[in-house]
């Protein structure tokens, strides 16, 4: 029955099942904008923005700020945050930042992932199905797994399509008249991950320049990923799978598409 959203105009509250929601008036400090939400449970929640983590221990009635974004920090900022429970935390963010938390997080530290040179992803969401296995996704095609709770990570990238596959019977990219002015097309950015055990889950990403979303799925732990949906003109941002046979991903309409709802229901997209 109890809910919560964040977006740019801060957080909203429902206590019946979505049949009606308000503002949450107990935030405090500055900059509505909030990129992420989770609880644990009825009472306990964080949130995060690109200035600050605050944190409610009322059901989101009130919040209080536990980091704020300046040059002491490092201008400590994420795009998801992810609690296993009352201390322990991770957050996600720009230039390959992950974070970690032991104390609730009011204090955060750095982890190294295994980067290529030069490499350094915006990473748009971090899940755990439990204390030991996570993963985190972002630019390029990024996923990086936990199977020791974070302490060591690798690389998932068997099956994922990082450069768009082009359909049969589609023409191919126009290239520049002006050699100088040619780009590559831009690769796959994964925005959103989630997994109901250690090695079932699903991810979404979408090739900016085509304006086209990809749903992928893994049943290995993402030892192999597999494409489950090409959706043309959107922009998947988020994704949820409830068990093995039902998942709903939604993002941003592009161009002159219709908005879409994608349902994933035992084999019927």
């Amino acid at each position: 029955m109890r809910g919560w959203v964040a977006g740019d105009y801060g957080m909203l509250l429902t206590s019946d099942g979505g049949e009606s929601w308000r503002r949450a008036t107990g935030i405090a400090g500055y900059g509505p904008t909030l990129f992420d939400v989770q609880f644990l449970d009825e009472r306990n929640g964080w949130a995060i923005g690109p200035s600050r983590i605050i944190r409610t221990e009322d059901g989101g009635e009130t919040w209080d700020e536990l980091v704020r974004s300046s040059a002491e920090n490092g201008y400590l900022s994420g795009n998801a945050i992810h609690f296993l429970d009352l201390a322990r935390g991770w957050l996600a963010g720009r230039d390959a930042t992950l974070m970690r938390t032991a104390d609730g997080g009011s204090n955060w530290t750095s982890v190294e992932l295994p980067l290529r040179e030069g490499e350094h992803p915006t990473l748009w969401d971090i899940t755990f199905s439990d204390p030991l296995h996570g993963w985190t996704v972002g630019e390029g095609g990024s996923i990086f797994h936990t199977e020791d709770g974070g302490e060591t990570w690798m690389r998932q990238e068997n099956g994922v399509p990082v450069v768009r596959v082009i359909p049969k019977g589609d023409p191919p990219r126009r290239r520049e008249v002006v050699p100088e002015l040619e780009t590559e097309p831009d690769r796959l950015s994964l925005a959103a991950i989630h997994f109901i055990d250690s090695d079932h889950g699903c991810a979404v990403g979408s090739y900016a320049d085509v304006a086209e979303s990809i749903v992928m799925r893994t049943r290995d732990g993402g030892a192999r990923w597999e494409v489950e949906h090409v959706q043309p003109g959107e922009i998947l941002r988020s994704v949820f799978t409830l068990d093995a046979e039902h998942a709903w991903a939604v993002g941003d309409r592009a161009r002159t598409r219709p908005q879409v709802l994608l349902r994933y229901t035992g084999g019927t997209n």
